[in-house]
Protein backbone atom coordinates (compact mmCIF):
# COMPACT_ATOMS: atom_id res chain seq x y z
CA UNK A 1 0.00 0.00 0.00
CA UNK A 2 2.87 2.36 0.83
CA UNK A 3 4.46 1.71 -2.55
CA UNK A 4 1.16 2.31 -4.36
CA UNK A 5 0.66 5.62 -2.54
CA UNK A 6 4.24 6.71 -3.31
CA UNK A 7 3.71 5.93 -7.02
CA UNK A 8 0.45 7.87 -7.06
CA UNK A 9 2.15 10.87 -5.45
CA UNK A 10 4.99 10.64 -7.97
CA UNK A 11 2.56 10.52 -10.92
CA UNK A 12 0.55 13.40 -9.48
CA UNK A 13 3.58 15.68 -9.10
CA UNK A 14 4.92 14.69 -12.51
CA UNK A 15 1.63 15.74 -14.08
CA UNK A 16 1.64 19.05 -12.20
CA UNK A 17 5.24 19.89 -13.08
CA UNK A 18 4.80 18.95 -16.74
CA UNK A 19 1.70 21.16 -17.01
CA UNK A 20 3.86 24.14 -15.94
CA UNK A 21 6.50 23.44 -18.63
CA UNK A 22 4.16 22.55 -21.51
CA UNK A 23 3.40 26.14 -22.46
CA UNK A 24 0.25 26.08 -20.36
CA UNK A 25 -2.86 25.47 -22.46
CA UNK A 26 -5.17 28.21 -21.39
CA UNK A 27 -8.88 27.71 -20.93
CA UNK A 28 -11.23 30.49 -20.03
CA UNK A 29 -12.83 28.36 -17.30
CA UNK A 30 -9.52 28.16 -15.38
CA UNK A 31 -8.77 30.50 -12.54
CA UNK A 32 -5.06 29.67 -12.72
CA UNK A 33 -3.86 30.11 -16.25
CA UNK A 34 -0.10 30.54 -16.69
CA UNK A 35 1.01 29.18 -13.36
CA UNK A 36 -1.05 27.30 -10.81
CA UNK A 37 -1.95 29.57 -7.90
CA UNK A 38 -1.73 32.80 -9.93
CA UNK A 39 -4.84 35.01 -9.58
CA UNK A 40 -5.85 36.53 -12.93
CA UNK A 41 -6.75 40.25 -12.80
CA UNK A 42 -9.30 41.90 -15.06
CA UNK A 43 -6.64 43.33 -17.32
CA UNK A 44 -4.90 39.99 -17.49
CA UNK A 45 -4.94 37.38 -20.24
CA UNK A 46 -8.40 36.04 -19.26
CA UNK A 47 -10.12 39.23 -20.34
CA UNK A 48 -7.95 39.36 -23.44
CA UNK A 49 -8.89 35.83 -24.43
CA UNK A 50 -12.56 36.33 -23.62
CA UNK A 51 -12.57 39.31 -25.99
CA UNK A 52 -10.85 37.24 -28.68
CA UNK A 53 -13.75 34.96 -29.48
CA UNK A 54 -13.94 36.18 -33.07
CA UNK A 55 -10.41 35.06 -33.99
CA UNK A 56 -9.97 32.11 -36.30
CA UNK A 57 -8.36 28.85 -35.12
CA UNK A 58 -4.62 29.10 -35.61
CA UNK A 59 -4.45 32.81 -34.81
CA UNK A 60 -1.33 33.81 -32.83
CA UNK A 61 -1.63 36.63 -30.23
CA UNK A 62 1.07 38.17 -28.02
CA UNK A 63 0.59 38.86 -24.28
CA UNK A 64 3.32 40.04 -21.90
CA UNK A 65 5.97 39.19 -24.51
CA UNK A 66 4.76 35.59 -24.97
CA UNK A 67 2.88 34.22 -27.97
CA UNK A 68 -0.25 32.07 -27.79
CA UNK A 69 -1.99 30.12 -30.58
CA UNK A 70 -5.75 29.48 -30.71
CA UNK A 71 -6.55 25.76 -30.73
CA UNK A 72 -10.34 25.89 -30.45
CA UNK A 73 -13.08 28.05 -28.95
CA UNK A 74 -11.72 29.50 -25.70
CA UNK A 75 -8.61 27.28 -25.82
CA UNK A 76 -5.13 28.81 -26.41
CA UNK A 77 -1.64 27.31 -26.15
CA UNK A 78 1.82 28.83 -25.77
CA UNK A 79 3.76 28.75 -29.08
CA UNK A 80 7.24 29.61 -30.31
CA UNK A 81 8.21 31.27 -33.58
CA UNK A 82 11.49 32.27 -35.19
CA UNK A 83 14.95 30.92 -34.45
CA UNK A 84 15.72 32.89 -31.26
CA UNK A 85 13.59 30.68 -29.00
CA UNK A 86 14.56 27.26 -30.45
CA UNK A 87 17.27 26.66 -27.87
CA UNK A 88 14.93 27.61 -25.03
CA UNK A 89 12.24 25.31 -26.39
CA UNK A 90 14.69 22.41 -26.67
CA UNK A 91 15.97 23.02 -23.15
CA UNK A 92 12.40 22.88 -21.81
CA UNK A 93 11.84 19.60 -23.68
CA UNK A 94 14.98 18.11 -22.13
CA UNK A 95 13.72 19.00 -18.63
CA UNK A 96 10.33 17.46 -19.44
CA UNK A 97 12.00 14.23 -20.63
CA UNK A 98 13.98 14.04 -17.39
CA UNK A 99 10.80 14.52 -15.33
CA UNK A 100 9.02 11.76 -17.25
CA UNK A 101 11.96 9.35 -16.67
CA UNK A 102 12.23 10.08 -12.95
CA UNK A 103 11.43 7.01 -10.87
CA UNK A 104 11.53 8.42 -7.31
CA UNK A 105 10.53 11.60 -5.51
CA UNK A 106 14.18 12.26 -4.61
CA UNK A 107 15.18 12.12 -8.29
CA UNK A 108 12.26 14.38 -9.26
CA UNK A 109 13.18 16.82 -6.49
CA UNK A 110 16.76 16.96 -7.73
CA UNK A 111 15.60 17.76 -11.30
CA UNK A 112 13.34 20.59 -10.04
CA UNK A 113 16.17 22.01 -7.90
CA UNK A 114 18.57 22.04 -10.87
CA UNK A 115 15.98 23.82 -13.04
CA UNK A 116 14.36 26.03 -10.41
CA UNK A 117 14.51 29.14 -12.64
CA UNK A 118 11.88 27.52 -14.88
CA UNK A 119 9.42 27.23 -11.99
CA UNK A 120 9.31 30.91 -10.99
CA UNK A 121 6.84 33.66 -11.85
CA UNK A 122 7.54 36.97 -13.57
CA UNK A 123 8.72 38.56 -10.28
CA UNK A 124 11.27 35.75 -9.68
CA UNK A 125 9.36 34.03 -6.86
CA UNK A 126 8.99 30.26 -6.69
CA UNK A 127 5.49 29.11 -7.64
CA UNK A 128 3.31 27.98 -4.73
CA UNK A 129 2.66 24.59 -6.29
CA UNK A 130 6.42 24.01 -6.57
CA UNK A 131 6.87 24.99 -2.92
CA UNK A 132 4.22 22.45 -2.01
CA UNK A 133 6.01 19.78 -4.07
CA UNK A 134 9.39 20.54 -2.49
CA UNK A 135 7.85 20.36 0.98
CA UNK A 136 6.19 17.06 0.12
CA UNK A 137 9.45 15.71 -1.26
CA UNK A 138 11.35 16.67 1.89
CA UNK A 139 8.66 15.17 4.11
CA UNK A 140 7.80 18.56 5.73
CA UNK A 141 4.40 20.16 6.36
CA UNK A 142 2.74 22.22 3.62
CA UNK A 143 2.83 25.41 5.65
CA UNK A 144 6.47 25.15 6.65
CA UNK A 145 8.48 28.16 5.63
CA UNK A 146 10.54 27.64 2.53
CA UNK A 147 14.29 27.70 3.01
CA UNK A 148 15.86 30.35 0.87
CA UNK A 149 17.94 28.97 -1.97
CA UNK A 150 20.77 30.56 -3.84
CA UNK A 151 19.64 31.34 -7.40
CA UNK A 152 21.90 30.53 -10.38
CA UNK A 153 23.58 33.45 -12.09
CA UNK A 154 22.91 34.26 -15.75
CA UNK A 155 26.42 33.10 -16.66
CA UNK A 156 25.91 29.73 -14.92
CA UNK A 157 22.59 29.29 -16.71
CA UNK A 158 24.24 30.00 -20.09
CA UNK A 159 27.13 27.61 -19.41
CA UNK A 160 24.75 24.86 -18.34
CA UNK A 161 22.57 25.36 -21.46
CA UNK A 162 25.68 25.28 -23.65
CA UNK A 163 26.86 22.04 -22.01
CA UNK A 164 23.42 20.47 -22.42
CA UNK A 165 23.39 21.39 -26.10
CA UNK A 166 26.85 19.91 -26.60
CA UNK A 167 25.81 16.66 -24.89
CA UNK A 168 22.70 16.45 -27.03
CA UNK A 169 24.69 17.01 -30.25
CA UNK A 170 27.29 14.45 -29.13
CA UNK A 171 24.54 11.87 -28.61
CA UNK A 172 22.91 12.77 -31.93
CA UNK A 173 26.07 12.25 -34.01
CA UNK A 174 27.64 9.59 -31.74
CA UNK A 175 30.79 11.58 -31.02
CA UNK A 176 32.48 12.64 -27.81
CA UNK A 177 31.52 15.83 -25.94
CA UNK A 178 35.18 16.84 -26.00
CA UNK A 179 35.10 16.73 -29.80
CA UNK A 180 32.05 19.00 -29.88
CA UNK A 181 33.72 21.44 -27.45
CA UNK A 182 36.91 21.44 -29.53
CA UNK A 183 35.02 22.28 -32.73
CA UNK A 184 33.07 25.06 -30.95
CA UNK A 185 36.26 26.60 -29.50
CA UNK A 186 38.04 26.48 -32.86
CA UNK A 187 35.10 28.20 -34.54
CA UNK A 188 35.01 30.96 -31.85
CA UNK A 189 38.74 31.59 -32.27
CA UNK A 190 38.40 31.77 -36.06
CA UNK A 191 35.26 33.95 -36.01
CA UNK A 192 35.23 35.81 -32.64
CA UNK A 193 32.47 38.22 -33.68
CA UNK A 194 30.01 35.58 -34.82
CA UNK A 195 27.36 34.14 -32.54
CA UNK A 196 27.64 30.39 -31.90
CA UNK A 197 24.26 28.70 -31.45
CA UNK A 198 23.16 25.06 -31.47
CA UNK A 199 22.61 24.99 -35.26
CA UNK A 200 26.12 26.33 -35.87
CA UNK A 201 27.66 23.62 -33.67
CA UNK A 202 25.53 20.95 -35.36
CA UNK A 203 26.75 22.08 -38.79
CA UNK A 204 30.36 22.08 -37.57
CA UNK A 205 30.02 18.48 -36.38
CA UNK A 206 28.38 17.45 -39.66
CA UNK A 207 31.16 19.06 -41.68
CA UNK A 208 33.85 17.43 -39.54
CA UNK A 209 32.25 14.00 -39.88
CA UNK A 210 31.92 14.53 -43.63
CA UNK A 211 35.61 15.42 -43.89
CA UNK A 212 36.58 12.36 -41.85
CA UNK A 213 34.42 10.18 -44.09
CA UNK A 214 36.04 11.62 -47.21
CA UNK A 215 39.52 10.99 -45.77
CA UNK A 216 38.62 7.38 -44.97
CA UNK A 217 37.13 6.89 -48.45
CA UNK A 218 40.26 8.39 -50.03
CA UNK A 219 42.53 6.08 -48.02
CA UNK A 220 40.38 3.06 -48.88
CA UNK A 221 40.44 4.03 -52.56
CA UNK A 222 44.24 4.36 -52.54
CA UNK A 223 44.61 1.02 -50.75
CA UNK A 224 42.24 -0.62 -53.22
CA UNK A 225 44.21 0.76 -56.18
CA UNK A 226 47.48 -0.50 -54.71
CA UNK A 227 45.97 -3.95 -54.14
CA UNK A 228 44.61 -4.02 -57.70
CA UNK A 229 47.99 -3.01 -59.11
CA UNK A 230 49.66 -5.70 -57.01
CA UNK A 231 47.16 -8.31 -58.19
CA UNK A 232 47.63 -7.27 -61.83
CA UNK A 233 51.39 -7.43 -61.43
CA UNK A 234 51.21 -10.86 -59.79
CA UNK A 235 48.76 -12.05 -62.47
CA UNK A 236 51.07 -10.88 -65.26
CA UNK A 237 54.07 -12.58 -63.64
CA UNK A 238 52.14 -15.84 -63.22
CA UNK A 239 50.90 -15.62 -66.81
CA UNK A 240 54.40 -14.96 -68.11
CA UNK A 241 55.76 -17.90 -66.11
CA UNK A 242 53.08 -20.23 -67.49
CA UNK A 243 53.84 -19.14 -71.07
CA UNK A 244 57.55 -19.79 -70.50
CA UNK A 245 56.82 -23.21 -68.99
CA UNK A 246 54.60 -24.18 -71.94
CA UNK A 247 57.21 -23.02 -74.44
CA UNK A 248 59.95 -24.93 -72.63
CA UNK A 249 57.81 -28.06 -72.63
CA UNK A 250 57.00 -27.68 -76.33
CA UNK A 251 60.70 -27.19 -77.09
CA UNK A 252 61.53 -30.29 -75.05
CA UNK A 253 58.93 -32.36 -76.93
CA UNK A 254 60.23 -31.06 -80.26
CA UNK A 255 63.81 -31.88 -79.31
CA UNK A 256 62.71 -35.32 -78.16
CA UNK A 257 60.93 -35.92 -81.43
CA UNK A 258 63.92 -34.69 -83.41
CA UNK A 259 66.21 -36.88 -81.31
CA UNK A 260 63.98 -39.87 -82.00
CA UNK A 261 64.07 -39.12 -85.72
CA UNK A 262 67.85 -38.76 -85.64
CA UNK A 263 68.17 -42.05 -83.79
CA UNK A 264 66.04 -43.75 -86.43
CA UNK A 265 68.16 -42.23 -89.19
CA UNK A 266 71.38 -43.40 -87.55
CA UNK A 267 69.92 -46.86 -87.09
CA UNK A 268 68.75 -46.88 -90.75
CA UNK A 269 72.18 -45.80 -91.96
CA UNK A 270 73.74 -48.61 -89.97
CA UNK A 271 71.65 -51.23 -91.78
CA UNK A 272 73.43 -53.04 -94.60
CA UNK A 273 70.85 -52.48 -97.31
CA UNK A 274 73.35 -53.20 -100.09
CA UNK A 275 73.93 -56.74 -98.87
CA UNK A 276 70.18 -57.38 -98.93
CA UNK A 277 70.01 -56.39 -102.61
CA UNK A 278 73.32 -58.05 -103.57
CA UNK A 279 71.68 -61.32 -104.49
CA UNK A 280 68.95 -59.63 -106.51
CA UNK A 281 71.15 -58.31 -109.32
CA UNK A 282 70.60 -61.35 -111.58
CA UNK A 283 66.89 -61.48 -110.66
CA UNK A 284 66.43 -57.83 -111.66
CA UNK A 285 68.28 -58.34 -114.96
CA UNK A 286 66.16 -61.42 -115.83
CA UNK A 287 63.05 -59.40 -114.99
CA UNK A 288 63.72 -57.15 -118.01
CA UNK A 289 65.06 -59.81 -120.44
CA UNK A 290 61.72 -60.16 -122.21
CA UNK A 291 60.69 -56.48 -122.08
CA UNK A 292 63.85 -54.38 -122.63
CA UNK A 293 66.77 -54.19 -125.06
CA UNK A 294 69.11 -53.30 -122.16
CA UNK A 295 68.04 -55.50 -119.24
CA UNK A 296 71.33 -55.04 -117.36
CA UNK A 297 70.92 -51.28 -117.19
CA UNK A 298 67.20 -51.45 -116.33
CA UNK A 299 67.85 -54.00 -113.62
CA UNK A 300 70.66 -51.96 -112.08
CA UNK A 301 68.58 -48.74 -112.10
CA UNK A 302 65.61 -50.52 -110.52
CA UNK A 303 67.74 -51.93 -107.68
CA UNK A 304 69.33 -48.53 -106.97
CA UNK A 305 65.93 -46.85 -106.97
CA UNK A 306 64.36 -49.29 -104.51
CA UNK A 307 67.47 -49.24 -102.31
CA UNK A 308 66.91 -45.53 -101.78
CA UNK A 309 63.21 -46.12 -101.15
CA UNK A 310 63.99 -48.75 -98.50
CA UNK A 311 66.48 -46.45 -96.74
CA UNK A 312 63.89 -43.65 -96.70
CA UNK A 313 61.26 -46.02 -95.24
CA UNK A 314 63.61 -47.26 -92.52
CA UNK A 315 64.14 -43.69 -91.25
CA UNK A 316 60.41 -43.48 -90.43
CA UNK A 317 60.23 -46.85 -88.64
CA UNK A 318 61.27 -47.52 -85.02
CA UNK A 319 64.62 -49.22 -84.65
CA UNK A 320 63.18 -52.40 -83.14
CA UNK A 321 61.03 -52.99 -86.24
CA UNK A 322 63.52 -52.01 -88.94
CA UNK A 323 64.98 -55.49 -89.46
CA UNK A 324 61.57 -57.11 -89.86
CA UNK A 325 60.43 -54.42 -92.29
CA UNK A 326 63.61 -54.68 -94.36
CA UNK A 327 63.29 -58.47 -94.62
CA UNK A 328 59.66 -58.28 -95.75
CA UNK A 329 60.41 -55.43 -98.15
CA UNK A 330 63.19 -57.39 -99.90
CA UNK A 331 61.00 -60.51 -100.01
CA UNK A 332 58.09 -58.62 -101.64
CA UNK A 333 60.52 -56.97 -104.09
CA UNK A 334 62.08 -60.32 -105.06
CA UNK A 335 58.65 -61.87 -105.64
CA UNK A 336 57.70 -58.97 -107.90
CA UNK A 337 60.92 -59.23 -109.91
CA UNK A 338 60.47 -62.98 -110.37
CA UNK A 339 56.91 -62.52 -111.61
CA UNK A 340 58.07 -59.73 -113.88
CA UNK A 341 60.74 -61.99 -115.45
CA UNK A 342 58.00 -64.18 -116.92
CA UNK A 343 56.49 -61.30 -118.87
CA UNK A 344 57.62 -60.90 -122.51
CA UNK A 345 57.05 -58.32 -125.22
CA UNK A 346 56.52 -58.95 -128.96
CA UNK A 347 58.94 -56.07 -129.59
CA UNK A 348 61.70 -58.22 -128.10
CA UNK A 349 60.69 -61.80 -129.03
CA UNK A 350 58.95 -61.01 -132.32
CA UNK A 351 55.30 -61.44 -133.20
CA UNK A 352 55.56 -64.89 -134.76
CA UNK A 353 53.93 -67.62 -132.66
CA UNK A 354 53.60 -65.16 -129.72
CA UNK A 355 51.96 -66.83 -126.65
CA UNK A 356 49.29 -64.25 -126.00
CA UNK A 357 47.28 -66.20 -123.41
CA UNK A 358 50.31 -67.30 -121.41
CA UNK A 359 51.75 -63.77 -121.47
CA UNK A 360 48.43 -62.35 -120.27
CA UNK A 361 48.51 -64.66 -117.25
CA UNK A 362 52.12 -63.75 -116.55
CA UNK A 363 51.31 -60.04 -116.83
CA UNK A 364 48.38 -60.43 -114.41
CA UNK A 365 50.61 -62.30 -111.93
CA UNK A 366 53.26 -59.55 -112.21
CA UNK A 367 50.68 -56.83 -111.54
CA UNK A 368 49.30 -58.72 -108.57
CA UNK A 369 52.78 -59.10 -107.06
CA UNK A 370 53.48 -55.39 -107.56
CA UNK A 371 50.18 -54.45 -105.88
CA UNK A 372 51.01 -56.71 -102.93
CA UNK A 373 54.38 -55.02 -102.67
CA UNK A 374 52.87 -51.54 -102.67
CA UNK A 375 50.05 -52.51 -100.28
CA UNK A 376 52.67 -53.78 -97.85
CA UNK A 377 54.41 -50.38 -97.92
CA UNK A 378 51.12 -48.48 -97.54
CA UNK A 379 50.02 -50.55 -94.55
CA UNK A 380 53.39 -50.18 -92.88
CA UNK A 381 53.30 -46.40 -93.42
CA UNK A 382 49.77 -46.10 -92.06
CA UNK A 383 50.73 -48.15 -89.02
CA UNK A 384 53.53 -45.69 -88.27
CA UNK A 385 51.34 -42.65 -88.89
CA UNK A 386 48.47 -44.07 -86.87
CA UNK A 387 48.18 -42.46 -83.43
CA UNK A 388 48.00 -44.76 -80.47
CA UNK A 389 44.63 -44.80 -78.72
CA UNK A 390 45.14 -43.28 -75.29
CA UNK A 391 43.78 -44.77 -72.10
CA UNK A 392 41.37 -42.69 -69.98
CA UNK A 393 44.20 -41.93 -67.52
CA UNK A 394 46.43 -40.67 -70.34
CA UNK A 395 43.52 -38.86 -71.95
CA UNK A 396 42.83 -36.95 -68.72
CA UNK A 397 46.45 -35.75 -68.56
CA UNK A 398 46.27 -34.60 -72.19
CA UNK A 399 42.94 -32.84 -71.59
CA UNK A 400 44.22 -31.09 -68.44
CA UNK A 401 47.30 -29.90 -70.30
CA UNK A 402 45.08 -28.67 -73.12
CA UNK A 403 42.83 -26.78 -70.68
CA UNK A 404 45.89 -25.09 -69.16
CA UNK A 405 47.09 -23.98 -72.58
CA UNK A 406 43.66 -22.67 -73.57
CA UNK A 407 43.24 -20.77 -70.29
CA UNK A 408 46.66 -19.18 -70.70
CA UNK A 409 45.78 -18.23 -74.28
CA UNK A 410 42.49 -16.70 -73.06
CA UNK A 411 44.25 -14.63 -70.40
CA UNK A 412 46.87 -13.50 -72.91
CA UNK A 413 44.16 -12.28 -75.28
CA UNK A 414 42.39 -10.41 -72.46
CA UNK A 415 45.55 -8.72 -71.22
CA UNK A 416 46.63 -7.86 -74.77
CA UNK A 417 43.29 -6.22 -75.50
CA UNK A 418 43.60 -4.15 -72.29
CA UNK A 419 47.04 -2.94 -73.39
CA UNK A 420 45.85 -2.16 -76.95
CA UNK A 421 42.93 -0.07 -75.62
CA UNK A 422 45.27 2.24 -73.66
CA UNK A 423 45.30 5.55 -75.53
CA UNK A 424 48.34 6.99 -73.77
CA UNK A 425 50.72 4.34 -75.23
CA UNK A 426 52.43 4.27 -78.60
CA UNK A 427 52.38 1.18 -80.81
CA UNK A 428 55.98 0.39 -79.85
CA UNK A 429 55.14 0.56 -76.15
CA UNK A 430 52.10 -1.67 -76.66
CA UNK A 431 54.19 -4.25 -78.52
CA UNK A 432 56.82 -4.09 -75.76
CA UNK A 433 54.26 -4.65 -72.99
CA UNK A 434 52.67 -7.55 -74.87
CA UNK A 435 56.11 -9.07 -75.40
CA UNK A 436 56.65 -8.91 -71.62
CA UNK A 437 53.60 -11.15 -71.23
CA UNK A 438 55.27 -13.74 -73.47
CA UNK A 439 53.54 -12.92 -76.77
CA UNK A 440 55.67 -13.13 -79.89
CA UNK A 441 56.53 -9.81 -81.47
CA UNK A 442 54.99 -10.79 -84.81
CA UNK A 443 51.72 -11.75 -83.08
CA UNK A 444 51.68 -8.48 -81.10
CA UNK A 445 52.22 -6.40 -84.24
CA UNK A 446 49.50 -8.36 -86.06
CA UNK A 447 47.03 -7.62 -83.23
CA UNK A 448 47.59 -3.88 -83.75
CA UNK A 449 46.58 -4.06 -87.42
CA UNK A 450 42.89 -2.98 -87.73
CA UNK A 451 40.45 -5.41 -89.36
CA UNK A 452 37.90 -4.49 -92.03
CA UNK A 453 35.83 -2.63 -89.41
CA UNK A 454 38.79 -0.79 -87.91
CA UNK A 455 38.94 -2.94 -84.76
CA UNK A 456 42.29 -3.72 -83.14
CA UNK A 457 43.27 -6.55 -80.84
CA UNK A 458 42.05 -10.10 -80.63
CA UNK A 459 38.46 -10.34 -81.95
CA UNK A 460 35.62 -11.34 -79.68
CA UNK A 461 34.79 -14.43 -81.74
CA UNK A 462 38.31 -15.78 -81.14
CA UNK A 463 37.85 -15.46 -77.37
CA UNK A 464 34.35 -17.00 -77.59
CA UNK A 465 35.65 -19.97 -79.59
CA UNK A 466 38.52 -20.43 -77.15
CA UNK A 467 36.06 -20.45 -74.23
CA UNK A 468 34.03 -23.12 -76.03
CA UNK A 469 37.18 -25.23 -76.41
CA UNK A 470 37.89 -24.86 -72.69
CA UNK A 471 34.34 -25.97 -71.88
CA UNK A 472 34.60 -29.02 -74.18
CA UNK A 473 37.96 -30.01 -72.69
CA UNK A 474 36.50 -29.85 -69.17
CA UNK A 475 33.55 -31.98 -70.28
CA UNK A 476 36.01 -34.52 -71.69
CA UNK A 477 37.86 -34.63 -68.36
CA UNK A 478 34.61 -35.43 -66.55
CA UNK A 479 33.80 -38.11 -69.15
CA UNK A 480 37.21 -39.73 -68.68
CA UNK A 481 36.72 -39.71 -64.90
CA UNK A 482 33.41 -41.53 -65.30
CA UNK A 483 35.02 -44.08 -67.63
CA UNK A 484 37.82 -44.73 -65.15
CA UNK A 485 35.29 -45.13 -62.34
CA UNK A 486 33.18 -47.50 -64.45
CA UNK A 487 36.24 -49.52 -65.45
CA UNK A 488 37.48 -49.85 -61.86
CA UNK A 489 34.07 -50.90 -60.56
CA UNK A 490 33.27 -53.23 -63.51
CA UNK A 491 33.18 -56.95 -62.79
CA UNK A 492 33.37 -59.58 -65.59
CA UNK A 493 29.93 -60.72 -66.76
CA UNK A 494 29.66 -64.44 -67.48
CA UNK A 495 27.30 -65.78 -70.14
CA UNK A 496 26.77 -69.21 -71.59
CA UNK A 497 30.02 -70.14 -73.38
CA UNK A 498 32.14 -67.09 -72.39
CA UNK A 499 32.35 -63.75 -70.56
CA UNK A 500 32.40 -59.99 -71.07
CA UNK A 501 35.26 -58.03 -69.48
CA UNK A 502 37.13 -54.73 -69.67
CA UNK A 503 40.86 -55.01 -70.31
CA UNK A 504 43.12 -51.98 -70.83
CA UNK A 505 40.21 -49.70 -71.80
CA UNK A 506 38.82 -52.27 -74.24
CA UNK A 507 35.51 -54.14 -73.91
CA UNK A 508 36.25 -57.78 -74.72
CA UNK A 509 33.96 -60.72 -75.56
CA UNK A 510 35.67 -64.06 -74.95
CA UNK A 511 34.20 -67.42 -76.12
CA UNK A 512 35.19 -70.87 -74.92
CA UNK A 513 34.71 -72.11 -78.46
CA UNK A 514 34.65 -70.37 -81.82
CA UNK A 515 31.13 -69.02 -82.41
CA UNK A 516 29.13 -69.59 -85.57
CA UNK A 517 29.44 -67.38 -88.64
CA UNK A 518 26.08 -65.80 -87.87
CA UNK A 519 27.21 -64.77 -84.37
CA UNK A 520 30.52 -63.45 -85.72
CA UNK A 521 28.70 -61.31 -88.30
CA UNK A 522 26.49 -59.82 -85.57
CA UNK A 523 29.53 -59.08 -83.39
CA UNK A 524 31.29 -57.36 -86.30
CA UNK A 525 28.17 -55.36 -87.12
CA UNK A 526 28.36 -53.81 -83.62
CA UNK A 527 31.95 -52.59 -84.13
CA UNK A 528 33.82 -55.43 -82.39
CA UNK A 529 36.99 -56.73 -84.07
CA UNK A 530 39.10 -59.82 -83.41
CA UNK A 531 42.29 -59.02 -81.49
CA UNK A 532 45.18 -61.44 -81.35
CA UNK A 533 46.64 -59.53 -78.37
CA UNK A 534 43.55 -60.13 -76.23
CA UNK A 535 42.44 -63.38 -77.88
CA UNK A 536 38.91 -61.98 -77.96
CA UNK A 537 36.54 -59.67 -79.79
CA UNK A 538 37.34 -56.15 -78.60
CA UNK A 539 36.08 -52.61 -78.92
CA UNK A 540 36.96 -49.29 -77.25
CA UNK A 541 35.42 -48.99 -73.80
CA UNK A 542 32.30 -46.84 -73.76
CA UNK A 543 28.94 -47.21 -72.05
CA UNK A 544 27.44 -48.08 -75.44
CA UNK A 545 30.06 -50.77 -76.07
CA UNK A 546 29.19 -52.51 -72.77
CA UNK A 547 25.48 -52.26 -73.58
CA UNK A 548 26.02 -53.75 -77.09
CA UNK A 549 28.10 -56.61 -75.69
CA UNK A 550 25.36 -57.48 -73.17
CA UNK A 551 22.71 -57.30 -75.87
CA UNK A 552 24.72 -59.53 -78.30
CA UNK A 553 25.22 -62.18 -75.65
CA UNK A 554 21.57 -62.10 -74.63
CA UNK A 555 22.17 -60.61 -71.17
CA UNK A 556 19.84 -57.66 -71.73
CA UNK A 557 17.02 -56.92 -74.14
CA UNK A 558 17.52 -54.86 -77.27
CA UNK A 559 17.21 -51.11 -76.81
CA UNK A 560 14.84 -49.93 -79.54
CA UNK A 561 15.07 -46.32 -80.62
CA UNK A 562 11.65 -44.86 -81.35
CA UNK A 563 11.60 -41.98 -83.82
CA UNK A 564 8.50 -39.83 -83.77
CA UNK A 565 7.63 -37.48 -86.56
CA UNK A 566 6.53 -34.14 -85.18
CA UNK A 567 4.32 -32.09 -87.40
Amino acid sequence: MILVKAQKDLDYWKKKLLSILKGDVVEKSLKEILYPGQIIKSEDILDLLQKARGYAIGTIRTWQGKKYKKLSSGKWMRTYTGTDERGERQAVRNVMNKIQKASTMEELSKIVSENMQRFKDESGKTLPIVKEFMSSARGTEAGKKEQPEKPMTQKEIGEKAKLDNQKRIAEEFEVSVEKVQQLSDEYRKKYPRRKVNIDTVRNLVKEDLSNETEKIKSKLSETKKKLEQLKVSEKKEALKQKVEEQRAKAEEERAKKEGLTEARKEAAQGKDVDSQFAGLKDTAERAYMGTSFSPEKRGKDTIESYKGELKSDLEKIPEDRQDAYMSQYVSKFRNWMEKKGRVISPMITGPANFPVARNRKANDAEMKAYEEFQNFRDKAGKAEDRKRVLSPEEDIDVAIEKVDKLIVAQELMKESNKIIRKKNLTDEQKVSQMAELGIKESTAKGALVPDYMGRQGFPSYAMTNNNAKIKNAKIKIETMKQRIKAKESFEPIAFKGGEIAIDNDRVTITHDEKPSREVIDKIKARGFRWSRNYGAWSRKHTARAVSDAKELMGIQKSMKIIVRNHK
